[in-house]
């Protein structure tokens, strides 16, 4: 399948209102690889393929245009290099759930290293976030997902429900996590680690008495270099004093927490570090900012909640990419992009862009707004 403009509607307003308006620094060019008013919706950028392209992950986008909400929404697709997409599971075929940010297992994850596991609902749309959530897996060469582990209920907020569940990362080799992925629900602010075998284990329920107010876990990875002292540690991230169900505030604000061994958890913030809620680490070469850690600074857009967008005009253009150095320094590389969810991969010498928008599920928003840019030296 290759992406462009759907032939049997007029998106002119839609890409009226998404303009690409992204300034870079000299020595840089950036372009639309993939427009509004496709094939996406809510495109994820996850991890680059060994022949230069990126593997995307679509929230958005049923078997049909529009919404139906007694169907699942969701897709897998391969960015190729030539700007075309090969569909891996094709819009609204995996079942009821949307897909949320699919992982790549290492071979430590035993029998099912190399599979896709991908955190999806039970139930589609933004009812759905408050249900149920399973860990789904795709075998290497498939087109079908399969149910891998259901959750259990913890906790008291959200009546326990692991809903609005994200997947966070798999242990570190040569760690006692080895062989482990976390996966974390913001309903129930719980993460959870699970064995190859599907062996579910609650790690840390991050309320009363482990923490004296809630924390809404977004992520879970383990510090980049440029954390310093805290290099290498695992981390869980997200807002502090507020839950899924809650009203989404104007910014997204993260806290950064020190995830030590089960029982054993710091309620105290990690200060002084930055990250965002998607990453990217510059190679060398990518130039004078190679080794960078690249993050996304969404601006006054704050969509991760089930709020909804006031109306259908365009989007803020104040959302950035920042880039830090090993020594912590911090400053701008893009600018005037529309916030929601920017995702970041780099595939060799270019920095794919992932624009999310409005959200297809939790914000109710059934139009394909999504784009992916890239940005290499000139």
């Amino acid at each position: 399948m290759t992406a462009g403009i759907a032939q049997d509607q007029d998106y002119g307003w839609l890409r009226e209102n998404c303009q690409f308006r992204m300034t870079v620094p000299p020595g840089f060019t950036a372009r639309e690889v993939l427009g509004v008013g496709g094939e996406l919706y809510d495109p994820q950028l996850c991890w680059a393929t060994a022949d230069g392209g990126v593997i995307v992950s679509d929230i958005g986008g049923q078997r049909q245009r529009g919404w139906n909400p007694d169907e699942g929404h969701g897709a897998l697709y391969e960015l190729r290099p030539d700007d075309s997409l090969r569909t891996i599971i094709a819009p609204g075929t995996a079942g009821a759930g949307s897909f949320l940010r699919p992982k790549l297992a290492p071979e430590s994850f035993g029998e099912y290293g190399g599979h896709i596991l991908i955190a999806g609902q039970s139930r589609p749309g933004r009812d759905g976030a408050h249900f149920q959530h399973f860990l789904y897996k795709l075998a290497p060469g498939a087109d079908t997902v399969e149910v891998f582990a259901e959750l259990p209920h913890v906790g008291r907020i959200g009546g326990g429900v692991p809903g609005a569940m994200m997947p966070g990362c798999f242990g570190a080799e040569g760690t006692e996590h080895e062989g482990y992925f976390f996966v974390q629900s913001m309903m129930n602010c719980t993460v959870y680690r699970v064995s190859a075998e599907g062996d579910i284990k609650p790690f840390v329920n991050l309320d009363e008495p482990n923490t004296p107010e809630p924390i809404m876990p977004l992520l879970v990875f383990y510090a980049p270099p440029h954390w310093g002292e805290y290099a290498g540690e695992l981390i869980v991230a997200g807002p502090q004093g507020t839950s899924f169900t809650q009203t989404a505030r104007e910014r997204w604000a993260m806290k950064y927490f020190r995830l030590a061994p089960d029982g054993e958890f710091d309620p105290t913030p990690i200060e002084g570090v930055v990250y965002g809620t998607n990453v990217a680490i510059a190679p060398e070469g990518f130039g004078e900012y190679g080794g960078h850690l690249f993050w996304a600074d969404e601006g006054t857009t704050n969509l991760m909640h089930t709020t909804k967008p006031g109306d259908d005009g365009p989007l803020p253009y104040d959302a950035r990419i920042l880039h830090t150095a090993l020594d912590g320094t911090t400053g701008v590389f893009a600018e005037g992009i529309q916030g929601g969810s920017t995702s970041l991969t780099f595939s060799g010498d270019r920095l794919f862009v992932g624009s999310l928008r409005r959200s297809y599920a939790t914000g109710e928003y059934h139009e394909p707004d999504g784009s992916v840019y890239e940005i290499r030296q000139a």
